[in-house]
Formats: C-alpha cells, sequence, structure tokens
C-alpha cells in the first residue's frame, strides 16, 4: 500500500509533469509494461512501535480468460479499537484487466464490526461503468465514468513512482470511493538518505505526500519498492515478509490501545448512516 489512507481502494488518475514525463501517463499500460506477470508483496502497519495489521498487494496473470487477463488484488487487514469495542478491520481493493490492458471490473469493500461498504463496478460501454453500492443505508447503483487513464489505486502506483529523481514531482488525482469527489496528491522526491527498516539501514529516496493539508513521508528504494510510510496520525507502514505480517495474526494484544483509531469511527460513522445518496 502506498499511502495508508487509500486502503479502501480509491480510484486514481495519473498525470506526470511535462516538463520530465513529456505527457500524461498511459496508467494501466504503462504500468504493466514495467511490471513483473506476479507480484506478492507485503507490509506491516505499526502504531506506537506495535503492530496492527497488515497489507497485502498481488497481481496474477492468467491465459484462460481474455477478459480478466490481469488481477489485481489489494487486501489490508486491522486489529482496532472502534467506538469502544474491539473490531478486525478488511479493506479490498480488486481490478480486473482485460488482454488489452483496460479495466473490466473492480470491487472496493471495508468491513469493519457491524459497519460494511462494497461496490462492485462492471463496464458497460467505452467508458461507462454500471456501479452497485451496498452498505448501512442500504443497496443503489449507479452510472460512473471512468476513463482509460483512471486506474482503481494499488501499489502498482509503485512502479510508477520509481521513476522519480530528486527534485521531480508527480501529481495524482483522486476519485474517494465513499463519496465520489476529487481530491489531489502531490508527490515530491526529496533526496537519497539512509532509513532502518526491520533493524536494517537502507539508502532510499525521500518522498513527501501532499493531500490538501496532510503530509505523509515515505522512502523508496532503488527498486521503486516502498519501504517505509509515516503518517502524521502516527503510523507506520514497513516492508515485511509474509511470515511477518501472519505472525501478528496470532497475538492476542494487537491493536488493543483505544486512542489508536478513534477517527475510525467518524469514517464508519458516516458509511452507517448512508453519506452516499444514490438512485435505487
Amino acid at each position: 500500500m502506498l499511502f495508508w489512507a487509500a486502503m479502501a481502494g480509491w480510484l486514481i488518475r495519473v498525470e506526470a509533469f511535462p516538463q520530465w514525463f513529456g505527457r500524461p501517463a498511459a496508467c494501466y499500460r504503462a504500468l504493466l509494461d514495467d511490471a513483473p506477470a506476479a507480484m506478492d508483496s507485503w507490509m506491516q502497519i505499526l502504531f506506537r512501535d506495535r503492530t496492527i495489521g497488515y497489507s497485502r498487494f498481488r497481481l496474477d496473470t492468467q491465459e484462460h480468460d481474455p477478459s480478466a487477463r490481469y488481477l489485481l488484488n489489494h487486501q489490508v487487514v486491522l486489529r482496532l479499537a472502534i467506538l469502544g469495542a474491539q473490531h478486525q478491520v478488511n479493506g479490498t481493493a480488486e481490478a480486473a484487466l482485460d488482454a488489452w490492458r483496460q479495466l473490466q471490473r473492480f470491487t472496493l469493500a471495508l468491513r469493519g464490526g457491524p459497519y460494511v461498504f462494497r461496490a462492485d463496478g462492471r463496464r458497460t460501454g467505452k467508458t461507462s461503468f454500471e456501479v452497485r453500492l451496498d452498505g448501512s443505508a442500504g443497496p443503489s447503483r449507479l452510472t460512473l465514468e471512468i476513463p482509460d487513464d483512471v486506474v482503481l489505486y494499488s501499489p502498482m502506483q509503485e512502479v510508477q513512482l520509481k521513476r522519480l529523481r530528486p527534485g521531480e514531482q508527480l501529481r495524482l488525482r483522486t476519485l474517494d470511493p465513499f463519496s465520489f469527489k476529487p481530491s489531489e496528491i502531490l508527490v515530491e522526491a526529496v533526496s537519497w538518505e539512509p532509513v532502518v527498516v526491520s533493524g536494517r539501514t537502507t539508502n532510499a529516496l525521500a518522498l513527501r505526500v501532499t493531500s490538501g493539508r496532510v503530509s505523509l513521508r515515505a522512502w523508496m528504494d532503488a527498486e521503486g519498492r516502498v519501504l517505509r510510510e509515516e503518517s502524521p496520525m502516527g503510523w507506520v507502514l514497513e516492508a515485511c515478509t509474509p511470515e511477518q505480517a501472519l505472525a501478528w495474526v496470532a497475538s492476542p494484544d494487537a491493536g488493543s490501545q483505544e486512542e489508536q483509531l478513534q477517527e475510525w469511527g467518524g469514517l464508519f460513522e458516516r458509511l452507517k448512516t448512508g453519506m452516499l445518496s444514490r438512485e435505487d
């Protein structure tokens, strides 16, 4: 997961500054040109030096179904205190691309305790998608226009960011899946510097990530893999092995601090009261 705030699966439109990319990126087509046939990357999520969850991204290629040649799956699992009770929070973003690397269908899902949000989209026209929404307010449908230069947010964006050099920038235009309102993220490459990950020091490119008044920090190695991210709320994401990520699952006190995620109560209350008003 490149930015923790995107764990529910944001829709991202990537536009590079012309002085160094020359033209807007081709999104999925450009991403997959540089990507391997399969990927499986993990990050552990920390708060106050304690593991509270993990993030996993997978890319698979299959030959038997041209309409779903490329399958992207991004999963986030957290154990949190929400509104005074312990809950496990699961977020998933999935996308299926055809043999021409065009998005054909996607799923966004977020579940935490009694609160559930899910969006299933399927291409119905050149750029039109029919989206079914399910949440605490009940089911609804809408038609969404998603041009081919819009991608379902995932760590595939790291493939784009590895092109950055100190002093260069990348601007990301986003759509929040809960409100479908646009926002903008600016990624700036600062400098190469040492960073400690899992007790080891590595030379990495420091990134500054700004969205509105919120600024995050991240560090990326020479291969384009994000090694560490820090949010202003104290969250830290670190690259890890599957064994490190899954060892947390067996921990009985993971995520037991009440103050960890008070802000999540606000998010789930928005879902509970049905902040989306759509045509049934």
